[in-house]
């Protein structure tokens, strides 16, 4: 009767120790999945729209200040303006570069999202050429020509590149929204 009652004892606290084990360990995998979500969307998600939204700030302080280049008072201020448009154009050259490296290692983003960093990519390539030559143009004193070229070939470019990088930011919201609701 001892041994029956020691060997139902035995299995019983085994039997519980095996169950709290058996918790314990699927608490562990998953406080390691959630840590993994977490770093995921740090490193990816948070990290890209951090980059694209550096990019945008920095494409429209190029623009800024090229405006304001055509409409400096003086030459004073027409070279400093032109000298900060450069500035924020290698700041634009270098965000997209980040932007595109950050998109080629992500494993987390959709074919819809990288169809877009494509196309704000390639909108980049038309335009900065483009406002690159209304730089030119506005530092040899020929501001009718620059500004003609502005309204011609930089705006519409300008204006299809902000609604890209808004369609990003609206897909990136959306992610961000449905990696919450999962957590």
């Amino acid at each position: 009767m001892v041994v029956q009652v020691r060997r139902e004892l035995l299995l019983s606290f085994g039997g519980l120790a095996l169950a709290a084990s058996v918790m314990a360990g699927t608490a562990i995998w998953a406080q390691s999945r959630a840590a993994d979500e977490l770093n995921t969307f740090m490193q990816g998600l948070n990290r890209r729209g951090q980059t694209a939204t550096a990019l945008e700030l920095a494409g429209r302080n190029r623009a800024l200040e090229v405006r304001n280049a055509l409409l400096a008072a003086s030459d004073g201020d027409r070279a400093a303006a032109l000298q900060r448009a450069r500035g924020h154009h290698d700041e634009v050259q270098r965000q997209l570069k980040t932007f595109q490296d950050l998109t080629a290692e992500a494993r987390d983003m959709g074919d819809d999202a990288r169809a877009l960093v494509r196309q704000i990519a390639e909108l980049e390539r038309a335009y900065a050429p483009v406002v690159l030559a209304v730089v030119e143009l506005t530092e040899k004193g020929q501001r009718e020509a620059a500004a003609e070229r502005l309204d011609r070939d930089c705006l519409p470019l300008l204006q299809r590149l902000s609604e890209v990088m808004g369609r990003y930011a609206e897909l990136a919201r959306q992610r961000e929204a449905e990696l919450d609701r999962k957590s």
